[in-house]
């Protein structure tokens, strides 16, 4: 059985393997188009998140490996040999020779192959189930509570605004009111000042 570190870097992305890009992955084959997760998204995840990811999966990979040399060890012994210099097509025939002297055949890869796929089916069902789970109960939550504040914020604008057209109106009487004031209290001031004036002057 192979090891977890080994199990890891099977699907660790090397510099001579880029990273699938959205654009890119309209090429795979549509075996892997329907197995791929159904989660949509504008931008590629980012690399820590991807290397969290095949982490996890490694681990499930790991928890399912079969008993014997299957699938995991083939494509470990094809990985070594490519990283000492072997061409892909080289690799592939030279493990398969050496497979095939304990009984491995075409079938046998190919059936352990299916069965690793299976796992990461049944596992992509359950991340999406609880995708849903979050979506419906969390994302949804504070969603409608955004959808709330915003409601609020424009009953208060609204309210903003009325107030902001009220002080308006109230500030522009009082400073007229205010003016209309000063002005009559010197009217009448001038009229009995003047008459205070002329009582002394006129009566003796």
């Amino acid at each position: 059985m192979i090891n977890i570190g080994k199990l890891k870097s099977l699907f660790v992305t090397t510099e001579e393997e880029p990273r699938a890009t959205p654009a890119s992955s309209q090429a795979s084959s549509s075996t892997a188009s329907a197995s791929a997760p159904s989660v949509s998204r504008s931008a590629p995840a980012s690399d820590d998140v991807v290397r969290k990811m095949v982490e996890h999966l490694s681990n499930v990979l790991l928890e399912n490996n079969q008993e014997g040399f299957d699938y995991m060890e083939f494509r470990n012994a094809v990985r070594e040999l490519v990283s000492k210099g072997d061409t892909e097509s080289k690799a592939f025939a030279s493990v398969y020779t050496t497979a095939s002297t304990i009984g491995v055949d075409k079938s046998t890869l190919l059936s352990s192959a299916a069965h690793y796929l299976s796992v990461l089916t049944k596992e992509k069902e359950e991340f999406e189930a609880e995708v849903g789970k979050r979506q419906s109960h969390d994302l949804t939550a504070k969603q409608n509570r955004l959808a709330a504040i915003e409601e609020e914020l424009a009953r208060l604008a609204q309210e903003k605004a009325s107030l902001e057209k009220e002080v308006e109106e109230l500030s522009s009487k009082i400073e007229n009111n205010t003016a209309g004031f000063l002005e009559a209290w010197q009217i009448i001031h001038e009229k009995i000042s003047e008459d205070e004036r002329k009582i002394k002057e006129y009566l003796s």
